[in-house]
């Protein structure tokens, strides 16, 4: 399984990163929110992982 997360903050990059490393799960960070012009980055992943905004 290879997951992407869409609009990670600053703070939350350790925990993200420890959590892929327990569970042994590839993690793809993108600090900006999902959009049209990033996309395309979710290509080859299994989950997604996002903070819906009032732009969506």
């Amino acid at each position: 399984m290879k997951l992407i997360y869409y609009g990670v903050s600053e703070e939350e990059i350790a925990y993200i990163e420890r959590w892929q490393f327990i569970h042994k799960t590839p993690v793809t960070i993108v600090m900006e929110g999902l959009s049209w012009e990033n996309i395309h980055l979710a290509a080859g992943h299994d989950g997604i992982c996002l903070y819906p905004s009032l732009a969506m």
